[in-house]
């Protein structure tokens, strides 16, 4: 097995979804294998010089115009005819490996957080990709959950379970060992600003003019609505910020928050642990589900987001922080693309 053709979204603006498929061809590039990756998205290039990236010629807006993809994918499939063909989302057609990162996803934030609901259109949309994704999965050799939560979600709503679990990954080169603590400890709260993210939930446990703590929020307004009623934290506010500004963030941090209501992984919380930060995350992210997660000391997982201010405020206090902050990042080491990778190719050998 030589050549291995990905499919999935590669954008600029630096999504979850772009860093999961830069990620996972870089790492299998650097195994030895020839990495086709067909995308929709706005990049044309990939960082590392043998991972071959051809995309189609607009970012998919609308269900037709997903399937428009799909076939494109196929067609460029057939020309490559690779030794495996390994979709990263949803991808109705026969593939060798596919990867579930999601199902019905619009319906589990409506589900939990009612608030958050983008129109009918884009439900029913939604509930017709998801679809497509349930088809795909069923007409795939191997099938691979990337969480614990979305293998409850493939058994709860396809009556469909996966052939197993893998994670998503980090970068080793960005993993960072910690800082000291500062002083006043530093907290970030990373995250499109929407109800999904539960950023208010956490917020309002907090004092915008607090000595005792430092307080840094970043990530795009994607609800204005929801982020005015939070005006005494918009000095806070960082806005959407470049990958490597968000690097330093990190750095800077001692604790990161992760409130939200509902994450299927939470690429965030990769992020918090390789830059070493002390990672409060609730449980309804399926990062949190993972076992060696819940028996890291560099982690706490609580129920809900309300429950995230009175911990954090908790920790921040802990004469050992800067212990439980080691502990995070010893973590992060679990977590490689590099580890990920492997774990595919034993699939793959398969």
């Amino acid at each position: 097995m030589d050549t291995i053709a990905l499919t999935g979204t590669f954008n600029t603006s630096d999504t979850g979804p772009s860093r999961v498929l830069e990620g996972l061809s870089g790492a299998l590039a650097d195994t030895g294998l020839e990495v086709h990756a067909f995308t929709h998205g706005d990049r044309d290039e990939h960082p590392h010089s043998d991972v071959h990236v051809t995309r189609f010629e607009k970012t998919p807006q609308s269900v037709p115009g997903f399937f428009s993809y799909f076939k494109w994918v196929r067609n460029q499939v057939r020309d490559l005819d690779p030794d495996l063909v390994h979709p990263l989302e949803e991808y109705p057609f026969e593939a060798d490996v596919r990867t579930v990162q999601w199902t019905s996803d619009s319906y589990e934030r409506w589900r939990l957080c009612r608030d958050d609901f983008r129109g009918y259109g884009y439900f029913a949309g939604d509930i017709l990709l998801n679809v497509a994704n349930r088809i795909g999965a069923a007409r795939t050799d191997t099938v691979v959950a990337s969480s614990p939560e979305t293998k409850r979600q493939m058994e709860r709503y396809w009556k469909f379970s996966p052939d197993t679990v893998i994670p998503l990954g980090i970068d080793a080169e960005t993993r960072t060992p910690p800082s000291e603590v500062s002083d006043p400890p530093c907290i970030l709260l990373p995250g499109r600003i929407t109800p999904k993210k539960g950023q208010r939930e956490f917020l309002k446990g907090l004092d915008p003019e607090s000595r005792d703590y430092q307080v840094d929020i970043v990530g795009g307004v994607s609800d204005r609505e929801y982020w005015d009623s939070m005006a005494e934290w918009h000095d806070h506010h960082h806005g959407f910020v470049s990958r490597g500004e968000l690097t330093q963030l990190y750095k800077n941090a001692d604790v990161v928050v992760i409130p939200a209501i509902h994450e299927n992984f939470s690429m965030t919380a990769l992020e918090a642990i390789a830059n070493g930060c002390l990672l409060v995350i609730t449980n309804a992210c399926g990062f949190a589900l993972f076992k060696s997660v819940q028996e890291s000391e560099g982690v706490t997982i609580v129920p809900n987001g309300t429950e995230t201010a009175p911990v954090v405020k908790r920790l921040i206090q802990e004469i050992e922080l800067n212990r439980l902050k080691r502990s995070s990042y010893s973590l992060s080491q679990n977590f490689t693309w590099y580890k990920i990778a492997r774990e595919y190719k034993i699939i793959y050998g398969r």
